[in-house]
């Protein structure tokens, strides 16, 4: 299994360069095993699992405005950082639409910006946790981080109606682990959640 991970906290901290984590309640320093960190604290992101080195491509305008993406993507280097020069903008439709299946995550100071697809096919997930936001490719992490029950109206609804989406919503199989619906952005600011359309 092979996913991306993530989160932003309400608070910006002072850390060693390089250094990612969240700090617990017994205040050891949280991060994914077998991960690659591509960048750290206060927002940090990892790709975790068995990536591909021409899978996991990050390009950097400065050193707070950067685009990881992260699966098989058509898009040149330079079509990467002009995205990303849009995405600061606020036009999140460049990043869907480059050839491929791949997820992209746009960092812009302490804003966030996770692009689902148009299709839902690679979705995102996203969860609050230790006074902010953990986000990710796969749910099933998330739902181990906070140590989420079963939603049971989840599975029920998945059990009546399996071919209607739209009765399933933004829910997932665990409590408190919410899925970014298809044609959305996940926004992260210093912590704080939105959902956001866009145009295709």
């Amino acid at each position: 299994m092979r996913w991306l991970v993530g989160w932003s906290s309400t608070t910006a901290r002072s850390s060693a360069v390089g250094s990612a984590g969240a700090t617990g309640d017994d205040g050891r320093t949280v991060h994914p095993v077998g991960s690659q960190l591509l960048w750290g604290d206060p927002d940090p992101l990892w790709a975790v699992g068995d990536w591909r080195a021409d899978e996991v491509r990050t390009v950097t305008a400065d050193e707070q405005t950067r685009i990881a993406v992260l699966g098989t993507c058509g898009a040149s280097d330079e079509e990467l950082r002009v995205g990303l020069l849009a995405a600061r903008g606020g036009a999140l439709r460049h990043l869907t639409a480059w050839s491929g299946s791949y997820t992209a995550v746009v960092q812009v100071g302490r804003r966030i910006m996770i692009a689902g697809d148009l299709a839902g096919a690679r979705p995102v997930f996203y969860t609050p946790w230790a006074d902010g936001t953990a986000y990710g490719t796969a749910a099933l992490p998330l739902a181990d981080l906070i140590e989420a029950h079963l939603d049971i109206g989840h599975l029920a609804a998945l059990l009546a109606a399996p071919d209607v989406p739209e009765a399933l919503h933004d829910s997932t199989p665990y409590q408190g682990v919410r899925r970014v619906p298809p044609g959305h952005a996940l926004i992260l600011r210093a912590g704080a959640r939105e959902i956001a359309g866009y145009e295709p």
